[in-house]
């Protein structure tokens, strides 16, 4: 597994991405309400948005058969890196222990 910690800023990211190595992804995916805000976006290698995209498969079968309405994605960052070291994804009804929790690990 590659380690990213030399992605240092946005502008690295971007870069890394127009020669393909990184790809551009929303932590709460645009079917599930999630938008382009800075906040909502991070940058992974491909092989890691594959896995992310499953994932977001996953949680739109969970919230169509209402097992879930809301949902949490949280970024954990090695040192410095601006590529996430892995997402922690979750999806509960409300008032209820978590029905899917998920870690997808990048790097």
């Amino acid at each position: 597994m590659t380690s990213w910690d030399f992605v240092k800023s946005r502008d690295a990211a971007e870069a890394l991405c127009r020669e393909g190595r990184l790809m551009k992804t929303r932590l709460v995916p645009g079917e599930l309400g999630g938008d382009e805000s800075p906040e909502n976006v991070v940058y992974i290698p491909p092989a890691a948005r594959i896995a992310k995209d499953r994932t977001t498969a996953e949680l739109i079968e969970l919230f169509r058969n209402g097992l879930a309405d809301q949902m949490s994605v949280i970024p954990e960052y090695r040192g410095d890196s601006f590529v996430p070291s892995h997402l922690l994804v979750s999806a509960w009804r409300s008032e209820r222990a978590p029905a899917y929790e998920k870690p997808i690990a990048i790097w």
